[in-house]
C-alpha cells in the first residue's frame, strides 16, 4: 500500500503523537513539528510512503486519528481518496 501524507506545520503542535505511534514514518524536525520520513529517504511535512504493509498502513493511519489538532492528511497515493481527517 502507498500513502500520500501531508503535515500541515502551521496546525501542528509538536506533540509528538505521531511520532510516537508510527516511528518508522514520523519524526520530529528542528522545530519540534513532525516530519514525515518518506520512502527513499527524505525527511519533509510531505510525502509519499510506499510498500507498506497493512500494520504499518494502520500504524501511520491511527496517528493521524491521534494527532490533537488533526494536522495530519492520509491519502491514498494511487486513487486519491482521502483516509484521515
Amino acid at each position: 500500500m502507498n500513502l500520500k501524507i501531508t503535515i500541515e506545520h502551521r496546525k501542528c503542535l509538536g506533540t509528538g503523537s505521531c511520532v510516537m505511534l508510527a516511528v518508522e514514518h514520523f519524526e520530529p524536525g528542528a522545530d519540534g513539528k513532525a516530519l514525515v520520513r518518506c520512502s527513499g529517504g527524505a525527511r519533509s511535512p510531505e510525502g509519499t510512503l510506499t510498500g507498506l504493509t497493512q500494520t504499518q498502513s494502520d500504524q501511520v493511519r491511527e496517528a493521524a486519528m491521534f494527532c490533537p489538532p488533526e494536522a495530519i492528511t492520509v491519502r491514498d497515493a494511487e486513487t486519491g481518496e482521502q483516509y484521515y481527517p
